[in-house]
């Protein structure tokens, strides 16, 4: 997303800023983010060290369109949801109710050994080479 001049960048995702109120001896959120633009998710059981809450940013269109999200085109398979009866009824009366979509892969379990394989023996070197800078 690019940012014009004079105009503030609006993030996807926002994390909250908390301070510590004294008179109430807790930890209290500020700069919220508006309502109408962000959706409030999570929870962060401990405000001294945040990672659960977010903020994400409310969009209108599905999110593999939406720019800021995916930079290419999308490879969702999408399969329509279907309600009623198409076959055996005197009329059809299916009608489409929504849309699944996910992106699915077909592999053969040798072949996903290997991959496996393969990523530890790249983690195992890694961890080696980490190993040895540390023990300098």
């Amino acid at each position: 997303m690019e940012a014009k001049a004079g105009v503030k960048e609006i993030k996807m995702l926002m994390k909250p800023s908390y301070f510590k109120d004294e008179r109430l001896n807790a930890s209290r959120e500020i700069n919220k983010p508006d309502p109408l633009l962000f959706e409030e998710l999570g929870w962060d059981r401990d405000p001294d060290a945040p990672g659960e809450k977010h903020y994400r940013k409310f969009v209108t269109k599905e999110l593999e369109t939406v720019k800021a999200v995916m930079s290419r085109p999308s490879e969702f398979n999408v399969f329509p949801l279907m309600k009623g009866q198409a076959r055996g009824a005197s009329s059809d009366t299916s009608t489409e109710m929504g849309k699944f979509k996910a992106l699915i892969t077909v592999a053969h379990r040798d072949t996903e050994v290997e991959k496996d394989a393969f990523i530890m023996r790249k983690l195992s070197v890694i961890h080696g080479k980490l190993a040895q800078i540390y023990k300098k």
